[in-house]
């Protein structure tokens, strides 16, 4: 990406905690890449449905899990010849409580002034 800047309008923090992507017929257990205060990357080995809103529940250290709604609004296959795919998802969370998302910003937050 020869000098092209990252235009993200909200600031990500690299974060792994463990999430599940939950809907009525299925759960897809995966791990967080990064995070914002819209949305979360996932990496998972099953394939959630593009487009499919589900209940998302983050598992962070020592505080209870972070539980809202999210839709999948991109999906992605990551992965080496030989080895199963895993599947990069980007999911927006449509439904989160003001709770989850202050403390979403102070993590975030907290990442941004150790990277610098």
């Amino acid at each position: 990406m020869d000098g092209i800047k990252d235009k993200r309008f909200f600031e990500r923090a690299d974060i792994k905690w463990p999430a599940t992507l939950i809907s009525s017929s299925a759960q897809v257990v995966g791990e967080t890449k990064n995070i914002s205060e819209i949305g979360v990357y996932i990496l998972c080995q099953e394939l959630p449905l593009l487009g499919e809103e589900y209940r998302l529940e983050i598992k962070p250290p020592n505080r209870k899990p972070l539980k809202a709604t999210a839709k999948v609004v991109w999906i992605t296959t990551t992965g080496s010849e030989g080895i199963s795919p895993r599947f990069g998802v980007g999911a927006k969370f449509e439904n989160i409580t003001e709770n989850d998302i202050s403390f979403l910003c102070a993590v975030i937050a907290n990442e941004q002034k150790e990277e610098n």
